[in-house]
């Protein structure tokens, strides 16, 4: 913003009329004594101390690295590491708390200097350019910034609990449909039960094994790539219970795709189960028609459609209770695996076929309400997290708060526009006042 640009009162400054700097003092994590005085590096508190650097409310600016310009303010007493600055003095003319504002909105990372290890020096923090509004109206604006802000931030606490509780819902929903809650009332139309069974009579448990035709898994040896062709699909392209194609990094030519798919391929209605590591326990259906082959840590299920629905059985092995029997069989804790003898062993609980279809309708439909909400939840996450800026940007351009000189128009009385202020603290004996003394100890001596 130009200096024409700027509201009547308000005033252009740089970083050096307001701010004397320091780099802080070194103190290793080792050296740290546990006490009640916070020690502030480039990524804010890093521990606690003994003893204090500063004695005064001051600011703090990361120096160094990938953490360098993030800006903290800290309690009247603090330790300040050599990964950081702080100011050891900060003119009258500002507010501590908007020149925190005015800092963080500075973008200070992006002025780093340094190409292969950016850091924020002195010269740098004194150069920003800060607009600078009377003193009453700057503590105006911090009162409005933190009153807007905390709704913001009770606003992002609250979106940020929607997929847990989205996440909850999908898993009682997949409960339900499991044991026959969920279309208890369709039972009762067609001339079943009433519902509040264990396991509705109708209803029994199979072996996986015994519903599927065939229960196998992937390719056991890593196949000869190419550098396009049939994709090969990892263990790590499988994404949120479906294969993420964009992922795809590896293929193999058309032969080796023939030689190895030929005892089982992977075809549109077959269920692939993830068996092996962190991600275990994860179904879903083949919903495409195109040619693909997978690793042994994929198992692959071709279910006897004549018993079950293949997207009724993918549902089933993702229910909660079926998640838990994967964990209590899985051998191994670095990796943990499913074997294919305990995949067969698997219970399934079998519905009807048509009530199965049932199930998969109803469970698709409340599921697609679930990802209504997660998106309408994404997007708003999104606006949330602008509103910050735009109400930083709102604050230095005087559009959050009345101005001073529209409230002394408005009140007929008198305002100290911000140059006038900045030249009367200059013209005193002591322009930038030093803080307060701290005291000395022998941390601090030996720093």
């Amino acid at each position: 913003m130009t200096t024409d640009e700027l509201p009547e009162g308000w005033a252009q400054v740089t970083g050096n009329e307001l701010f004397r700097w320091s780099s802080g003092k070194f103190l290793p994590k080792s050296e740290q004594q546990c006490g009640p005085y916070p020690v502030y590096g480039g990524n804010g508190v890093a521990g606690m101390h003994d003893a204090f650097l500063t004695a005064y409310p001051t600011l703090v600016v990361g120096r160094v690295g990938a953490l360098c310009g993030n800006v903290y303010c800290t309690p009247e007493k603090a330790w300040v590491t050599d990964n950081a600055i702080y100011a050891t003095a900060v003119s009258q003319a500002v507010h501590l708390t908007y020149a925190h504002l005015c800092l963080a909105n500075a973008n200070l990372n992006a002025n780093a200097a340094g190409s292969g290890q950016p850091y924020v020096n002195q010269g740098v923090l004194n150069g920003i350019e800060i607009p600078l509004p009377p003193l009453a109206e700057q503590q105006r604006i911090v009162a409005a910034v933190e009153r807007i802000l905390d709704k913001v931030t009770a606003a992002r606490a609250r979106l940020d609990r929607v997929p847990t509780t989205l996440k909850r819902f999908r898993q009682a929903v997949l409960a339900a449909a499991c044991s026959g809650r969920l279309t208890a009332d369709w039972r009762s139309t067609s001339g079943g039960e009433t519902g509040g069974e264990l396991l509705p009579s109708r209803w029994e448990l199979r072996p996986l094994g015994e519903i599927s035709t065939r229960v196998t898994d992937g390719t056991h040896q890593p196949p000869p790539l190419a550098e396009s062709g049939i994709p090969f699909v990892l263990i790590g392209n499988v994404v949120g219970r479906k294969i993420d194609w964009t992922a795809i990094r590896k293929w193999v030519t058309q032969e080796t795709y023939e030689k190895l798919t030929a005892r089982c391929r992977p075809e549109r209605g077959d269920v692939l189960y993830t068996a092996v590591g962190a991600t275990f326990g994860q179904a879903f259906t083949v919903e495409t028609d195109r040619a693909f082959i997978f690793q042994r840590h994929i198992a692959h299920i071709k279910p006897n459609k004549a018993q079950v629905d293949p997207s009724y059985l993918a549902l089933t092995l993702n229910s909660p209770g079926q998640y838990e029997h994967a964990k209590e069989v899985a051998r191994g804790a670095a990796q943990p695996t499913v074997t294919l003898s305990d995949l067969k062993q698997y219970e399934i609980p079998l519905p009807p076929l048509a009530e199965q279809q049932e199930i998969v309708k109803r469970v698709s439909a409340l599921f697609a309400r679930a990802d209504a909400i997660e998106a309408t939840v994404t997007a708003a996450r999104k606006r949330v997290d602008t509103l910050t800026q735009a109400v930083l940007t709102k604050a230095f351009r005087g559009e959050l708060v009345p101005t001073e000189a529209e409230l002394a128009r408005r009140e007929n009385r008198p305002y100290e526009p911000a140059a006038e202020l900045l030249a009367r603290i200059r013209q005193s004996a002591d322009p930038t006042p030093k803080p307060k003394r701290t005291r000395k100890s022998k941390n601090a001596s030996q720093a």
